[in-house]
């Protein structure tokens, strides 16, 4: 009888240690960015350019919102406003698996 306990004890544990171990693989794999390589690239402001429209066409899912997305670029632009010029030049980030 105690070894039919002892038995089902270890069979219970390697179950819930493989239940566990695969939840993590899964949980680890649906956190890794599709993007894996930042690069910072200069583009010149086209007429009729914002920032939100830059973020539409630069912006990848790495970023939870456009507005973190423009906080970034004004930081890297040392930015107070959100005032841009057409044929100024910025540095935005980009991501890419290049």
């Amino acid at each position: 009888m105690k070894k039919k306990i002892l038995a089902f004890i270890i069979t219970a544990f390697a179950a819930l240690s493989i239940v566990i171990t695969v939840n993590i693989i899964k949980a680890d794999g649906a956190g890794q960015k599709l993007h894996e390589h930042k690069y910072f690239v200069s583009i010149q402001v086209e007429p009729d350019d914002t920032l939100w429209s830059i973020a539409d066409k630069y912006m990848t899912e790495e970023y939870a919102s456009k507005s973190e997305y423009i906080s970034e670029v004004k930081s890297i632009n040392n930015m107070s406003g959100d005032t841009i010029h057409a044929g100024s030049y910025i540095v935005v980030p980009v991501y890419s698996n290049d």
